[in-house]
């Protein structure tokens, strides 16, 4: 008996060792913020392009694209550390014409990781859901390839293009910063 419970103590001791282990190497990696920004073409807007990088604080990104796109998605996320999935969510369930079950959104998660701390890689996966004029569902998947970002500052901050979604309409910034 006495035994086990020497045993059952020190799988205690280990398990919280290396609990304190896993804390202290996680807390001595920076954390940064990732921000992100969606715009969806505005209805009256033809052939719009979206430039592939853009510097810029979130503000002037979105001033820049007033004319021809609307935020749809925004997100400045509180410290994350590279092996995070950042989740993205924007969905409207609701009942349309003739009281028919409508689905317009998107959902996307999102990779993120270093390896030096100052350049970044990003990529995910997004699914598009609308419903047509019939009331029929239709989901679209659409996967994001890895992007290189580098770490920027608030006021100058560096966007990537992650993809521009002809079909759906959408455009996906994303930045990183300290």
């Amino acid at each position: 008996m006495k035994d086990r419970k020497l045993l059952a103590t020190l799988a205690a001791s280990l398990c919280a060792l290396i609990a304190t282990v896993n804390v202290t190497v996680a807390g001595a990696v920076e954390a940064h913020h990732f921000k992100a920004v969606s715009f969806q073409v505005r209805e009256e807007a033809k052939d719009v392009t979206y430039a592939p990088t853009y510097d810029g604080s979130f503000i002037k990104l979105i001033q820049s694209l007033d004319k021809t796109s609307e935020p749809y998605v925004t997100v400045h996320t509180p410290h994350i550390h590279p092996g995070d999935i950042v989740n993205l969510q924007a969905d409207v369930l609701g009942k349309g014409a003739n009281d028919a079950f409508e689905d317009d959104g998107m959902n996307c998660q999102l990779s993120y990781n270093t390896d030096n701390g100052k350049d970044f890689s990003i990529a995910g996966l997004c699914s598009f859901f609308t419903t047509g004029e019939s009331g029929a569902a239709e989901k679209r998947n659409v996967i994001i390839p890895s992007h290189q970002i580098t770490v920027s500052d608030e006021e100058n901050g560096h966007w990537v293009l992650l993809f521009d979604d002809k079909p759906s309409g959408v455009a996906f910034y994303a930045g990183i910063e300290h």
